[in-house]
């Protein structure tokens, strides 16, 4: 579980689309690692229209990226013993928990519990009104990245139906590790770009998988409606998506995953 640069612009674009509110929790699920440094978190404030840090280099960890983002504090939970609480998503959430957290952080756990439209919906209820969801979750391929891949319509169709905007959404390919490793060991600077994602591609609305127009097309989310045939689907996308919860409405009543049937 990974934070890098590029889900930390979506993490800025969740802070700033709930600017109004101050405080708060932030829960991230899982104990990620944060592949980022004070710089990159400068430069990115910068160009978002947000206060800059006051430290301008070095490593950054959750306690000092919580008090630079305005939040009282944090949570880490998940099943591993590492966490500050212990949580099964799969199961009924505990009461003290519902509503709790404005913004919930799923660093790559969504795709990785058995049961996700369970997950998903103790996600958005994890999630105080007015708060938001940020997810990093695998969109396609790679065997040992979880157990599922999720389409980026299920996601819009679940918030939606629930009440909830997205506020950002983009994807990226993420390259082999022994190849990084390889390059490190001769040019750590391309290195680094490679390995925090490089640049990533919005997603536009209403689009749901990647296609290649042609053998030598540029690889893109090709829309639903469009009538093109999928050419290829490259392995190892990652997708990284905010939406916030505009509504107190429960997800279990009203998800699409139980009655809308997509054709």
């Amino acid at each position: 579980m990974a934070l890098e640069i590029v889900d930390l612009k979506a993490l800025m674009v969740a802070v700033k689309a709930n600017a109004d509110t101050t405080g708060g929790e932030i829960l991230f699920l899982g104990n990620p690692h944060l592949y980022f440094t004070w710089r990159d978190v400068s430069v990115l404030a910068t160009s978002l229209g947000l206060a800059p840090p006051l430290r301008v280099g070095g490593e950054v960890n959750l306690s000092e990226l919580t008090n630079y983002l305005g939040f009282e504090c944090f949570e880490t939970a998940g099943l591993e013993g590492d966490t500050t609480i212990q949580l099964d998503l799969t199961q009924d959430l505990p009461a003290f928990m519902r509503n709790r957290f404005r913004l919930v952080v799923d660093a790559g756990v969504l795709y990785w519990c058995f049961d996700p439209a369970k997950a998903i919906r103790n996600i958005f209820d994890l999630t105080s009104v007015g708060g938001a969801v940020l997810h990093v979750t695998s969109l396609s391929g790679f065997f040992g990245r979880g157990y599922y891949s999720i389409q980026p319509r299920m996601l819009d169709d679940f918030y939606a139906s629930n009440g909830a905007t997205r506020a950002y959404a983009s994807w990226r390919r993420r390259p082999s590790q022994a190849v990084v490793k390889k390059i490190y060991r001769k040019l750590p600077f391309i290195c680094r770009r490679i390995a925090l994602g490089g640049d990533c591609s919005a997603i536009e609305e209403g689009s749901y998988f990647l296609a290649r127009s042609g053998y030598l097309g540029k690889l893109k989310f090709a829309k639903f409606d469009s009538g093109r045939p999928v050419r290829w689907i490259p392995n190892d996308v990652l997708g990284t998506y905010v939406y916030v919860k505009n509504l107190d409405t429960l997800a279990v009543s009203r998800s699409v995953l139980l009655e809308r049937q997509i054709g």
